[in-house]
Protein backbone atom coordinates (compact mmCIF):
# COMPACT_ATOMS: atom_id res chain seq x y z
CA UNK A 1 0.00 0.00 0.00
CA UNK A 2 1.11 3.49 -0.88
CA UNK A 3 0.65 6.20 0.84
CA UNK A 4 0.62 9.75 -0.34
CA UNK A 5 0.94 12.42 2.14
CA UNK A 6 -0.37 15.54 0.51
CA UNK A 7 -0.06 17.72 -2.59
CA UNK A 8 2.08 16.61 -5.72
CA UNK A 9 0.95 12.94 -7.14
CA UNK A 10 -0.64 14.83 -9.98
CA UNK A 11 1.74 15.35 -12.52
CA UNK A 12 1.86 13.93 -16.11
CA UNK A 13 5.09 14.37 -17.04
CA UNK A 14 8.50 15.58 -16.14
CA UNK A 15 9.48 19.56 -18.09
CA UNK A 16 13.48 20.32 -18.15
CA UNK A 17 14.30 17.49 -15.58
CA UNK A 18 17.81 17.84 -13.88
CA UNK A 19 19.48 14.40 -12.39
CA UNK A 20 20.96 15.06 -8.96
CA UNK A 21 23.84 12.59 -7.69
CA UNK A 22 23.46 13.12 -3.62
CA UNK A 23 25.78 11.75 -0.77
CA UNK A 24 25.36 11.63 3.04
CA UNK A 25 25.24 14.79 4.57
CA UNK A 26 24.20 16.71 1.05
CA UNK A 27 20.69 19.48 1.89
CA UNK A 28 18.42 19.72 -1.10
CA UNK A 29 15.73 22.20 -1.06
CA UNK A 30 12.72 21.35 -3.05
CA UNK A 31 10.43 24.62 -3.97
CA UNK A 32 6.63 23.93 -3.57
CA UNK A 33 5.64 22.72 -6.83
CA UNK A 34 8.61 21.02 -8.33
CA UNK A 35 8.05 17.45 -9.23
CA UNK A 36 10.93 15.15 -8.19
CA UNK A 37 11.74 11.97 -7.58
CA UNK A 38 14.46 9.11 -6.17
CA UNK A 39 15.62 7.74 -9.46
CA UNK A 40 18.28 5.23 -8.16
CA UNK A 41 19.08 3.93 -4.75
CA UNK A 42 22.14 1.91 -4.18
CA UNK A 43 21.65 0.33 -1.18
CA UNK A 44 18.86 3.01 1.16
CA UNK A 45 18.56 6.40 2.24
CA UNK A 46 17.17 8.14 5.43
CA UNK A 47 16.11 11.31 4.79
CA UNK A 48 14.52 14.33 7.06
CA UNK A 49 11.13 15.80 5.23
CA UNK A 50 10.31 19.41 6.17
CA UNK A 51 7.19 20.23 4.45
CA UNK A 52 5.25 23.71 4.99
CA UNK A 53 1.34 23.09 4.88
CA UNK A 54 -0.09 26.20 5.48
CA UNK A 55 -3.51 25.16 3.64
CA UNK A 56 -3.29 22.11 6.05
CA UNK A 57 -3.75 19.68 3.22
CA UNK A 58 -1.43 16.66 4.93
CA UNK A 59 -3.26 14.59 7.31
CA UNK A 60 -2.11 14.87 10.82
CA UNK A 61 -1.75 11.66 12.85
CA UNK A 62 -0.95 11.17 16.77
CA UNK A 63 2.12 9.57 18.00
CA UNK A 64 -0.35 6.27 18.01
CA UNK A 65 -1.29 6.48 14.77
CA UNK A 66 2.43 7.27 13.49
CA UNK A 67 3.46 3.97 15.17
CA UNK A 68 0.82 2.05 13.08
CA UNK A 69 1.23 3.41 10.01
CA UNK A 70 5.16 2.71 10.42
CA UNK A 71 4.38 -1.31 11.80
CA UNK A 72 1.95 -1.64 8.51
CA UNK A 73 4.80 -0.28 6.39
CA UNK A 74 8.03 -1.71 7.00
Amino acid sequence: MQFLNGPGNNAEDVRDGATHKLKQGDVFVIPAGTGHEFTKIDDHITYMMVRVDPDKVVPLMDDAASQTYLADHR
